[in-house]
């Protein structure tokens, strides 16, 4: 989703640049690339997702179940938020950072929460009713994967499916408002590497 053009403007731009009397952080291509990954990892287990449901009831080796209407708009639905949701943490980073090598040493923890929603996957889809499968599919982090893999093994309830999607939405408006707070006061940390702790430090600054 539109890497290449990413690439293309990132090119020589690793190094920070000034301006204005004001410190401007690069644009980090390994933040691109790795918002990539998330969005190719996002469709892969969504996919996974209706495949898995989908085979025990399928005569042909590697076909799809047909899918609703509804299981289709909730299919771009939870795309596109986990996309923007996980977006904005990488933006999050990039606010913070001044250097490439900032970047890679803060990328993993942003995805850890993509990683643990593969791992809760076979929880998940084996007791998709669950209190505990319920709880993590509300969880905005967890949501993309897991309540549309609810979704594409039973009918939860449509509160359920609206409370996640309005979780999520939340939460990147938080991300994002955070992310400017943390631009505030990157700008004026020029060459000091941050931490996590540092960074959350940042978000409580007037």
């Amino acid at each position: 989703m539109g890497g290449g053009g990413h690439e293309r403007r990132d090119r020589g731009e690793d190094q920070p640049r000034r301006g204005g009397g004001r410190v401007f952080p690069p644009r980090v291509p390994a933040l691109r690339r790795q918002a990539d990954l998330t969005q190719f990892l996002i469709w892969a287990a969504c996919l996974a997702a209706i495949s898995a449901v989908g085979a025990p009831g399928i005569g042909e080796v590697g076909a799809l179940p047909e899918l609703s209407p509804l299981l289709l708009v909730a299919f771009v639905l939870f795309f596109l938020l986990g996309y923007f949701l996980y977006g904005s943490m990488y933006a999050s980073i990039g606010a913070a950072v001044n250097t490439t090598q900032e970047a890679q040493s803060l990328v993993f923890p942003v995805m850890m929460p993509l990683i643990l929603s593969v791992v809760f996957y076979p929880m998940v889809l084996s007791a998709p009713d669950s209190t505990l499968s319920v709880i993590l599919s509300l969880v905005p982090f967890f949501a993309p994967l897991l309540m549309f893999l609810r979704m594409t093994a039973v009918s939860p309830p449509a509160w359920q499916v609206a409370l996640s999607m309005l979780l999520m939405l939340a939460t990147i408006v938080g991300i994002v408002w955070a992310a400017a707070r943390i631009y505030r006061v990157g700008i004026l940390m020029y060459g000091k590497r941050p931490t996590f702790p540092e960074i959350i430090r940042w978000v409580g600054r007037s």
